[in-house]
């Protein structure tokens, strides 16, 4: 993503759809700013989306920014689109709505931590962020109400959605129910 940064963003507008300074003739060198989905995602919008995962997943705040620049650049335009601008509405939901991150920790070989694993894989959830972690494993781009609550013994779940966090889960039933609670339907 670092490289098609580069090579394709302009200040205060998002990503041409052409390299910066690549040539051709007639009007192959003109360069657009696609952000309608016609007929794929926007590769504007695909990228937002990218960005803010980035940022999920790594804490680092280049992604934070470029996620925004990027869902910025077309906020006068995006709403308009409907369902011409489904991608951008995506990366615009990372912007307004926080990620939830769902952290299983135990040993690789562990039964009820692979459970775990897979019951969060299988949560429908927008905006999720997994994470297996292993007794080996560096927890340092996790957000810190998650790091607050790590304890390091035995299998557990962790869950939290923006700043707001569920009870540790130490079974597989325990995690059901924390992965229902956030996933909730609405009744009648």
């Amino acid at each position: 993503m670092d490289a098609t940064w580069e090579a394709h963003h302009e200040d205060g507008d998002g990503l041409r759809d052409t390299a910066r300074g690549r040539t051709g003739t007639g009007l192959l060198d003109l360069g657009q700013t696609p952000i309608e989905d016609s007929p794929t995602p926007s590769p504007n919008g695909v990228a937002a989306e990218v960005c803010a995962r980035l940022h999920a997943h790594t804490a680092e705040d280049l992604w934070a920014t470029r996620h925004r620049k990027l869902v910025e650049a077309f906020a006068a335009v995006g709403p308009a689109l409907g369902l011409h601008g489904a991608a951008w509405c995506l990366g615009a939901d990372w912007l307004q709505n926080a990620p939830a991150h769902l952290v299983v920790a135990g040993a690789a070989d562990d039964p009820v931590a692979d459970a775990m694993h897979a019951a969060s894989l299988a949560a429908g959830m927008p905006r999720r962020v997994i994470t297996r972690l292993l007794p080996t494993s560096e927890p340092g781009s996790l957000p810190g109400e998650l790091l607050a609550m790590l304890r390091g013994d035995g299998p557990a779940g962790y869950l939290c959605v923006g700043t707001h966090c569920l009870a540790p889960a130490a079974t597989l039933e325990e995690w059901n129910d924390r992965l229902r609670a956030v996933t909730r339907r609405p009744t009648g």
